[in-house]
């Protein structure tokens, strides 16, 4: 599955064209390339895609951050930067067992819970993020394939970022 990036909706790997926006994909690629000699710093590198436990909620992993949907409540994304993100683990079960990881019972009074996270196996991504809820819960497609990913690649992003 591949994102649109202009509507950001899922769309099949062989598309040419998204049904939702009508963007020509193919050309927004080329047109790309020849714009910027560099390989562009938010390239999508993993995505979660749309299933019945997370409710219409697609999760993003870019070089440089990560995407969490929440169009149903929030109506809006939580953009968590690599340099923000502190640990990142896939839990089973209820986020009770997070709580200690997390800092204590009031740290994990601030963890946003986004799916029905204490029936199924989960990822909790705590982070340094400014606002209210400094930990997400969500239960991506397959939890421990997301936590691998960011671990790979956007916590080396981050350790090469600070080195510079």
């Amino acid at each position: 599955m591949i994102i649109c990036p202009s509507c950001n909706k899922n769309l099949e790997k062989d598309v040419k064209e998204c049904p939702f926006c009508g963007l020509i994909l193919e050309k927004w690629e080329k047109r790309q390339a020849s714009s910027s000699g560099r390989v562009d710093a938010s390239m999508l590198i993993y995505s979660s895609s749309v299933r019945g436990v997370s409710k219409k909620k697609c999760y993003r992993i870019y070089s440089d951050r990560v995407e969490l949907d929440c169009p149903r409540f929030f109506r809006k994304t939580f953009v968590i930067h690599a340099l923000e993100i502190i640990d990142i683990w896939a839990s089973g079960g209820t986020t009770l067992k997070d709580v200690s990881r997390l800092g204590g019972i009031f740290s994990a009074w601030r963890c946003l819970k986004l799916d029905m996270v204490d029936a199924f196996k989960h990822v909790v991504i705590k982070s340094r993020r400014a606002g209210y809820f400094k930990s997400f819960a969500f239960v991506p497609e397959k939890p421990d394939e997301f936590v691998d990913v960011v671990k790979k690649k956007l916590l080396s992003f981050s350790d090469n970022e600070m080195t510079h």
